[in-house]
């Protein structure tokens, strides 16, 4: 009786660990578990990590550097499953797997310090002592989850790929000196004061991971002030491009009036003089001019003004061919988030169309209702501008400015819980983005 109750407590203990687990890496990269699909994909994960853990303890009492099958398993889960980038999902795969290791390694040192029981015992006797083990770890990883979803949650994790791989580096030598420690103090007969200075080295490497945590928050801190910062600067250099369009109109329409004043007056000439058919034809050149005048877009919208305008200008007099239709609510969103968002695309779909040789245009659409905003952006691509695998590659000699604009139309699409397809469609290159408006 007593066999069946322990193997039904560490079944559910491993049931239980699978949902924390798989529920700390979801909410990191923001997958809505209430969602009923989602739910299901969540539990499904969940269970299937439990499976895992279940057969492994079967065959061994501490994994050893066999558990990092473990994060394995969960990175292949997000890869699949989560939205973020690859490196978000790595990190926060081996973070939820060296959190139950730093914690088991830690509290089982701790124990067998103040108990005097061998490592190895508190893993295969199944007494008080496990028992305690084993809740005392799983509360400790608890909380830990909670407090690091709590601090990431204000702003999420921005990292520069250089700031990826120290990260990295010290999660990884971490886990396997946490591993290595253990391993000897499972496999050797050490003096009390040896297992005390293991505890210490323990402890000391957590401390260590604490610290590199922090310095995580405060790295994605700064990247976040920096990209809200070029957001800024965009604004200012929209607002700029606002006020001349204000001014340009009474310039041009003072420039128009003289300009039909003379045509009038050539036209009134050519009347007196009966020369009938040359003024026909003087007619027939106006007329072709003012085909040529190119209307301002009118959304209601100020600062979609400025930007549109500007941006589609710029565009025709590069010869590219601008066909739009837009919506006339801008509600909801941010303008300073219009000037980001537009701005980038169209920079985008103006710099790819300047690459191209001929017959280039660019496509822009916006519709809103009452809930959100739907945004179509799609411009002609040049054959160089892809990869053999037909994947989208930039031009651009500092690659990092490409990605810049990227990362902030991402960043105000997770503003907004919008989401974003951008893909390559009969020699096209597509952003198709939903944002959802805020009340």
């Amino acid at each position: 009786m007593k066999e069946v109750l322990w193997n039904l407590f560490e079944l559910l203990i491993n049931i239980y660990e699978g949902l924390i687990v798989f529920h700390f890496v979801c909410s990191f990269l923001n997958f809505n578990i209430k969602n009923r699909k989602n739910k299901i994909v969540y539990i499904s994960g969940s269970l299937g990590y439990t499976a895992l853990v279940t057969v492994i303890n079967n065959f061994s009492d501490f994994e050893g550097i066999l558990g990092l099958i473990y994060p394995i398993l969960v990175f292949a889960f997000a890869v699949v499953f989560l939205e973020g980038g690859t490196a978000k999902k790595a990190f926060i795969s081996l973070l939820a797997f060296s959190c139950i290791i730093m914690v088991n390694t830690t509290v089982t040192a701790a124990l067998t310090t103040v108990t005097a029981n061998h490592l190895e015992s508190i893993y295969t006797e199944r007494n008080i002592y496990r028992f305690i083990m084993i809740v005392t770890v799983q509360l400790i990883v608890t909380y830990l989850y909670q407090m690091i979803l709590k601090i990431s949650a204000k702003d999420g994790v921005t990292l520069k790929l250089s700031e990826w791989i120290l990260i990295f580096s010290v999660l990884g030598i971490s886990i396997v000196i946490f591993i290595l420690i253990h391993l000897v103090q499972i496999q050797t007969a050490l003096t009390p004061n040896g297992i005390v200075f293991l505890l210490a080295a323990k402890t000391g490497m957590l401390i260590i991971n604490v610290v590199s945590f922090f310095m995580i928050t405060k790295l994605s801190t700064a990247n976040m002030t920096e990209t809200e910062n070029k957001i800024l600067k965009q604004q200012n250099e929209y607002q700029k491009l606002y006020a001349e369009n204000i001014k340009n109109p009474y310039e041009e329409v003072h420039c128009i009036m003289h300009d039909v004043n003379q045509r009038y007056n050539v036209l009134l000439t050519l009347i007196e003089n009966n020369q009938s058919y040359s003024a026909a034809d003087f007619i027939k050149t106006v007329i072709k001019d003012n085909d040529k005048f190119e209307m301002s877009i009118d959304t209601g919208n100020d600062v979609v003004n400025a930007v549109l305008n500007s941006k589609l200008i710029s565009a025709r007099k590069n010869g590219i061919n601008a066909v739009y239709s837009i919506s006339n609510d801008f509600s909801g969103i941010d303008d300073i988030d219009w000037c980001s968002l537009l701005g980038n695309l169209l920079d985008n779909a103006i710099e790819a169309c300047c690459r191209c040789k001929s017959d280039t245009y660019i496509y822009v659409q916006i519709r809103t209702n009452n809930d959100k905003v739907e945004i179509t952006v799609k411009n002609t691509l040049s054959s160089v501008a892809k990869d053999e695998n037909n994947n989208l590659i930039t031009s651009k000699e500092n690659t990092s400015e490409h990605g810049y604009g990227i990362k902030i139309i991402k960043n105000i699409i997770k503003k907004y819980r919008g989401e974003y397809d951008f893909y390559i469609e009969d020699n096209n290159f597509c952003n198709s983005i939903t944002l959802y408006k805020r009340s």
